[in-house]
């Protein structure tokens, strides 16, 4: 099809573990292929198999910077998401005794927990900072990631749950320190 249709290039986005025999076959049949990826979904079994992408894309400097490094001879092409001036929150002068609120956006849960909340919920209660929440935008029930996160989510009052699907996510990140 892609030969067919005279494709130059072809861009995979957020590489599902299917893909990587279509990335094979395109790059058999000489056409260039560029990955679009996340760092929080890439999954570090498959990251050696990378290096055979022409090109990367990336939406962010910080995940630009670690793709040049693991692979330096692959061109990585960096587009930051666009932000709305009126979206952009100025940093709070904190103190040290200031009360903070940590924020993660999660995702699904269970097999799709690609952000790895689990994680970070057992970590910020694991911290036990005094002055610190937790306040986590989930579109799954706590039970997706796991009884020790449901067991959490009951005994530490800093966790805030938010269910559901944020409409905003400038109105989310804004709840954030």
């Amino acid at each position: 099809w892609a030969k067919s249709n005279e494709v130059d290039l072809m861009v995979f986005m957020e590489v599902h573990p299917k893909d990587w025999k279509r990335v094979k076959a395109l790059k058999q049949a000489g056409i260039e292929v560029m990955a679009y990826e996340h760092l929080d979904i890439l999954r570090w079994e498959y990251l050696n198999k990378y290096a055979t992408f022409d090109y990367f894309l990336s939406s962010n400097f910080y995940f630009r910077e670690a793709l040049k490094d693991k692979f330096p001879n692959i061109p990585v092409l960096t587009i930051p998401w666009g932000i709305e001036p009126n979206n952009i929150i100025p940093n709070k002068a904190l103190q040290a005794n200031d009360s903070i609120q940590f924020l993660h956006v999660a995702g699904w849960g269970g097999l799709n927990n690609r952000k790895n909340t689990d994680l970070i919920i057992k970590a910020f209660h694991e911290a036990r900072l005094p002055n610190a929440t937790l306040k986590l935008y989930t579109q799954a029930p706590i039970e997706k990631y796991g009884e020790e996160c449901v067991k959490i989510a009951k005994e530490n009052n800093k966790l805030i749950l938010q269910d559901g699907t944020v409409e905003n996510i400038y109105i989310a990140y804004q709840d954030a320190d």
